[in-house]
């Protein structure tokens, strides 16, 4: 888990440079959706949620039609923030734990590398921004 969490968390460091070089961020479409969710919806985004979404990502679909298939739906699932730098955020974790995934078949590493990183976001969107 702790090594999924690594290679996103350094993944997504890139990638923000990458689209503020680009001038295409937009963090407040993301952090506007979230500060007015419920406690218990915010509880469930860092518990119910990784584990339904790597149940059906990783072990379930990425069986049947791949690493790429899956993590094409899984980012796209990510729109309903409405941005497009979340989306792409989100295919690349599903790219690095669905490739992990299928390196070691231990889905809980990627359900707690999941439900961690949405830990540390939620953290991240009420304390810093």
């Amino acid at each position: 888990a702790f090594k999924i969490f690594c290679y996103f968390f350094f993944s997504l460091i890139a990638l923000s440079v990458i689209l503020s070089l680009a001038n295409f961020t937009e963090p407040d479409k993301v952090k506007e959706i979230i500060t007015k969710q419920s406690l218990i919806t915010l509880l469930l985004t860092i518990t119910i949620g990784p584990l339904g979404e790597e149940l059906l990502f990783r072990s379930y679909l990425q069986k049947r039609i791949g690493v790429i298939l899956s993590s094409l739906l899984f980012s796209a699932m990510h729109y309903g923030y409405g941005s497009v730098s979340e989306v792409i955020a989100a295919f690349s974790f599903a790219i690095i734990s669905g490739l992990e995934f299928r390196k070691t078949k231990n889905i809980y590493a990627c359900i707690i590398a999941h439900a961690f990183f949405n830990l540390l976001a939620l953290i991240v969107i009420f304390t810093v921004t």
